[in-house]
């Protein structure tokens, strides 16, 4: 049987109270050529349109999957209500056909309940999952997700996803500046022209080296894949940065995560030090 055609791989259904968490997903799901129907992408196609009919349309027909992110705010907005149940008449016409049987795909926030969405519907926890990890998933569900075989590329993917989250969070900042090349970023205070941070890539190491200001090898902790296990990364320490332990295996995730939330205050502090 011919599978059906749809514009999109998936529609995203939630409120706007939850956009932050919603946009990361669908950025995350542009990397594995996932469509999504995303208001803010879709705003000159939206402008003009009756938009209770183009989107009842929308998520009754046009989408494999709705994704729908169930809050208390999803509950009391009335376009948010207007697509949950365009969805869900989807799915009550088409009952008999097993390809909408799991078409909502339900992404809970806290414990509100949507009429006509049933407890036993299984669903993935907003709480429990970043972004990113969503946006694997749902990418898995549409069979876009590939598992990666070539494990040596995985250090260099992991180093251009870290010089990225240093570059956005600089780029806000006037007191930092980097040099960036294809196998290193350099992040240099400003104000005393010092260099604060520096980090290269090593053949299948990330060499971290905070208050680096000679080419000498001195550096402050490694990133290398775990032997045990390739899915995971295994810090080396040699200093008090970042981690507790003289070595530690984080996700690669983890890894991120830990840049995104502690990134500028280390970068102040080894600032400070300098200074003095």
């Amino acid at each position: 049987m011919k599978k059906t055609q749809y514009q999109y791989d998936v529609a995203f259904s939630f409120a706007g109270a939850q956009r932050d968490y919603v946009e990361e997903v669908k950025n995350e799901l542009e990397k594995y050529n996932v469509s999504v129907f995303y208001d803010n992408d879709n705003s000159v196609d939206l402008w003009g349109k009756n938009l209770y009919r183009y989107l009842d349309e929308l998520y009754s027909k046009k989408a494999r999957y709705c994704v729908m992110f169930i809050s208390k705010e999803y509950a009391e907005r009335p376009w948010t209500v207007h697509e949950s149940q365009s969805a869900q008449e989807r799915m009550f016409t088409d009952y008999n056909n097993k390809e909408f049987q799991e078409y909502i795909l339900p992404v809970l926030f806290d414990n509100t309940q949507i009429p006509g969405i049933r407890c036993t519907t299984g669903y993935m926890d907003a709480n429990k999952l970043t972004p990113k990890e969503l946006g694997k998933i749902i990418a898995q569900k549409l069979d876009k997700y590939v598992v990666e075989d070539n494990s040596f590329e995985i250090i260099p993917r992991l180093f251009k996803e870290l010089s990225h989250l240093i570059v956005e969070q600089l780029k806000n900042l006037s007191s930092y500046s980097y040099e960036k090349g294809k196998e290193f970023i350099r992040v240099v205070n400003e104000d005393t022209n010092h260099t604060i941070l520096l980090m290269r890539l090593s053949k299948d190491v990330i060499v971290f080296e905070f208050g680096a200001a000679t080419s000498e090898y001195n550096p402050s902790f490694l990133l290398i894949l775990n032997p045990e296990n390739l899915e995971t990364i295994k810090a080396i320490n040699f200093s008090e940065f970042f981690f507790q332990y003289p070595e530690q295996v984080f996700t690669i995730d983890q890894v991120t995560h830990l840049f995104q939330a502690d990134l500028l205050k280390l970068l102040e502090a080894e600032n400070d030090i300098i200074s003095k």
